[in-house]
């Protein structure tokens, strides 16, 4: 007599996690917000931004001398407030 099997068979494949389809247009909103930058400097041109991009993108911090930490005490940073409390 021939021998049976009977443990169940594993599946072929586990089933794929299907991501979210997300839009193009919303794959990059966030490189495209300059909430930031208007915040700081109010309206600026388009020909202004792009300027100011260009000098952002040519900051090396590793390479810079001039890039380097500066450390401001929180007490000249929250002067007013600190002398309220006391």
């Amino acid at each position: 007599m021939p021998k049976v099997n009977n443990e169940p068979k594993p599946n072929k494949r586990p089933k794929k996690f299907k991501r979210p389809s997300v839009k193009k247009s919303q794959k990059y909103l966030i490189t495209k917000d300059n909430r930031f930058i208007y915040a700081k400097y109010g309206d600026t041109t388009a020909n202004e931004l792009k300027f100011f991009y260009y000098v952002i993108s040519k900051l090396n911090s590793i390479s810079d001398k001039d890039f380097q930490l500066h450390e401001v005490p929180i007490s000249e940073i929250l002067g007013e407030v600190l002398s309220h409390e006391s």
